[in-house]
């Protein structure tokens, strides 16, 4: 259950950095942004909670990068055995190898918009 979970926990954490990087390279406001999307549809709990995060640019770790690539890693493995195919959970699992490749291991999860944004050219953290 806590692989399924966090499987969910790292998608959403990737769509939430590629919202915030694609809106701050069009000049929106990261404050403003992330009022509407804490107001909208997809304003999940776990969204929620990583808005004063996000606007403070903190990445202090609650899970680091380097334990959700664990848990995404052992994620794949219990699907292979299964033969259930999970390709998104497969991207999500290199972009955070990423993060950790580039020395953002042990920030939270969300320095996936860290290495989003360098990958863009853009300031970050």
């Amino acid at each position: 259950m806590k692989l399924a979970l966090n499987l969910m926990v790292a998608g959403t954490a990737e769509l939430l950095a590629e919202c915030v990087a694609l809106a701050e390279a069009h000049d929106v406001r990261r404050d403003k942004l992330l009022e509407v999307v804490g107001a909208s549809a997809v304003a999940s709990p776990l969204v929620k909670y990583k808005i004063g995060p996000l606007l403070a640019d903190d990445y202090t770790s609650t899970f680091s990068s380097r334990l959700m690539r664990k848990d995404l890693d052992l994620a794949l493995e219990s699907a292979a055995a299964g033969g259930v195919p999970l390709p998104v959970t497969g991207v999500v699992q290199q972009l955070l190898q990423a993060c950790i490749s580039t020395g953002l291991g042990e920030l939270d999860f969300m320095a996936l918009l860290i290495r989003l944004q360098r990958e863009a050219g853009q300031t970050s953290a």
